[in-house]
């Protein structure tokens, strides 16, 4: 950047007389932008270091958004054995109220059996 800007001021030194004063305003700077490398390399590394910070916010919020995710995920986990729990108290419940219309319908049945067997005797 420096052997650019020395390239740079020697041509305008070499045409400085030529050029008008409105030119000269506009390009004279030009010529001397060797001192401003610092402030040019500052406003790099600000540039740099918001980039850095930036992309550290949006790294944390996505690890605040996998924080929330797991927590739902260990919360369902954690509340499973009760609901599995209450799923299996309410088929043993079904299981026994359907056990019980089995042995009624069972006795029906038996009940039946019985009077179409004591049917041919009362024909007889």
């Amino acid at each position: 950047m420096v052997q650019v800007a020395r390239l740079i001021h020697n041509i305008l030194q070499a045409i400085k007389g030529q050029l008008t004063p409105e030119l000269k305003s506009a390009i004279i700077p030009v010529a001397y932008i060797e001192g401003h490398q610092f402030k040019v390399l500052q406003a790099q590394q600000r540039l740099a270091d918001r980039l850095a910070r930036q992309s550290l916010l949006d790294q944390r919020e996505i690890n605040r958004q996998e924080v929330a995710r797991l927590k739902m995920q260990v919360d369902t986990l954690e509340k499973a054995p009760i609901q599995i729990d209450q799923e299996i108290n309410q088929l043993k419940a079904r299981e026994a109220h359907l056990l019980n219309e089995l042995e009624e319908v069972q006795a029906a049945i038996k009940n039946e059996e019985d009077k179409l067997n004591q049917l041919p005797e009362a024909i007889e």
